[in-house]
């Protein structure tokens, strides 16, 4: 057996394996999501709910049913091939497991029913609000980073509270008079 011939098959195993394992670009190259552009319906709706998402903001029962808005778009764009199915089971096929978009939707999704989840509570938790709107802001970041979609989606902020005028010092009120001078002594 010549020394070559492992070398050889090793090369060829490893030629072999990267042809069989898809990469990140070519999942990302899908014809159906090349389907999508910033005219298809589902792109369009899950940009304008995310987009009213920031108007709804953080009015709690507003929130709540923008967040839902946000929820259905995404499973509309996910019907649509615009963005990837979740994996079930049994396990997805290799080229579901390569989509760098699959962890973008998913935190999508948590960051969605967890900001539902918060508005849902009695009175709603403004922290978890604020919480769960932090958590979509990231997770619209790694969307638009991951270019999952052909339009970028605007990254949902809290209005920035403006703080109250502090109402103007009271007038400094007169100072007492002074008492009368004490009499001069006489004089010698």
């Amino acid at each position: 057996m010549s020394k070559r011939l492992p070398v050889v098959l090793s090369l060829a195993a490893l030629g072999l394996a990267a042809v069989a394992m898809p990469s990140t670009a070519a999942a990302n190259s899908d014809p159906l999501r090349a389907a999508c552009t910033a005219d298809t319906p589902a792109v369009q709706t899950l940009v304008a709910a995310v987009d009213g998402l920031k108007s709804a903001l953080p009015d709690p029962a507003k929130t709540q049913v923008a967040l839902g808005d946000v929820y259905n778009a995404i499973m509309g764009a996910q019907k649509g091939g615009c963005l990837p199915q979740l994996p079930t089971s049994p396990p997805p096929a290799a080229r579901d497991a390569a989509d760098a978009c699959l962890p973008a939707t998913v935190n999508l999704l948590s960051a969605v029913l967890g900001g539902v989840s918060a508005t849902l509570t009695v009175p709603p938790d403004v922290e978890a609000i604020t919480s769960a709107t932090t958590k979509l802001g990231a997770a619209v970041t790694a969307m638009n980073d991951a270019k999952c979609l052909p339009v970028p989606l605007t990254v949902p902020t809290l209005p920035v509270p403006t703080l109250p005028t502090p109402p103007a010092a009271p007038p400094v009120p007169p100072l007492p008079p002074l008492p009368p001078a004490p009499p001069l002594p006489p004089a010698p």
